[in-house]
């Protein structure tokens, strides 16, 4: 064993070190941190620019698998995303979002997504939706052609 770890050790190290930062890489890309403020939400909510705003839970299955597919579609078509885990939020922040979108349909239950235009939410769905629904629920609301 001394003799196999004395002539592969460099071979070893250097593959688990590449293998670390692969796993990194493929969990910071997939991580759902907030895409802007709730400060730059506010400014923009009434802006004459479609937006989606996606209400998640740190703990949620259903955003983790739902986040790869908005943030996508939100590159793709250069749409403004607002993603908020509400659990993450102070309780100001979050009784703020639960004013501005409980009018609309948003009860707790994520993921909650919301396509606004001039301050109005034009249309919500609740639930993790695949990249072909979620790009015709977007269509269906004119955010994207």
């Amino acid at each position: 064993m001394k003799k196999f770890w004395k002539k592969y050790k460099v071979i070893i190290i250097v593959v688990l070190a590449v293998l670390a930062f692969t796993l990194l890489s493929i969990l910071s890309e997939n991580s759902r941190k907030v895409e802007t403020s709730l400060n730059d939400f506010k400014d923009n909510f009434g802006s004459d620019e479609y937006a989606v705003t996606v209400i998640g839970l740190t703990f949620c299955d259903h955003c983790h698998n739902f986040s790869p597919i908005i943030r996508g579609i939100s590159k793709e078509y250069s749409l403004p995303l607002y993603w908020f885990d509400i659990d993450a939020l102070s309780k100001e922040d979050s009784d703020y979002l639960y004013e501005v979108f409980e009018p609309y349909g948003y009860s707790g239950s994520s993921p909650y997504i919301a396509v606004s235009n001039k301050g109005k939410v034009i249309d919500s769905h609740t639930g993790e939706m695949d990249k072909e629904t979620t790009l015709t629920f977007l269509k269906d609301t004119g955010a994207i052609k």
